[in-house]
């Protein structure tokens, strides 16, 4: 349950982020859809509890697109839930 209210948390603040973006050009717009499917890729990969990897992919999302406000926040949080898996089990 909690898992599909952050989904559908997340898939509101897209749509709002979304519509507040304008791109100024075409090259602009395609930076910002490659780093979204970055983006999404990473998501499936913390929801998975992989973690590693939904980093690796958030830090690319990242670098294409500095301002990609859930990269950033999803970058920290699969960083600190992988520190407490990795905690949990020493």
């Amino acid at each position: 349950e909690e898992v599909e209210a952050d989904i559908e948390l997340t898939e509101q603040r897209l749509e709002v982020l979304s519509k507040q973006r304008k791109f100024e050009s075409e090259a602009d717009q395609r930076r910002y859809e490659e780093a979204q499917s970055h983006y999404l890729q990473g998501f499936r990969d913390y929801q998975k509890g992989n973690y590693a990897r939904s980093i690796k992919a958030f830090e690319t999302a990242r670098a294409i697109d500095p301002n990609h406000v859930m990269a950033r926040r999803y970058y920290t949080l699969a960083i600190r839930a992988r520190d407490e898996f990795v905690v949990a089990h020493i």
